[in-house]
């Protein structure tokens, strides 16, 4: 379930591009929508790790399914740029980096 205004909205997780922590409210942001949800990452991480979502950092957590271009960076790290409208780029950290080798083939 997903909040935005004053509203509740039925949100598939695959709709969902990624969640991320900002201020301390976790959002679910898709193509076109963000929404507020009352979720901790860690239990979307739990819950979902399975559907193809990755933490990419300790505040985000990715649906590897809606990445469109791995970027190497600097020391084993990698950005992702997402398809969201906004074609937000996502910083996966140095721990994370060495996770996603495993899983994304290729990397």
């Amino acid at each position: 379930m997903a909040r935005k205004l004053d509203k509740y909205w039925l949100v598939d997780p695959s709709d969902v591009v990624f969640f991320q922590m900002d201020n301390g409210i976790v959002r679910a942001k898709t193509t076109s929508e963000t929404f507020w949800v009352s979720y901790q990452l860690g239990k979307l991480e739990e819950a979902l790790s399975e559907t193809g979502f990755f933490r990419a950092h300790r505040s985000t957590l990715v649906n590897l399914k809606r990445v469109k271009e791995i970027r190497p960076d600097v020391r084993s790290r990698y950005v992702l740029l997402v398809a969201d409208g906004d074609r937000t780029e996502i910083e996966v950290s140095e721990r994370q980096g060495r996770i996603s080798r495993e899983r994304i083939p290729g990397l």
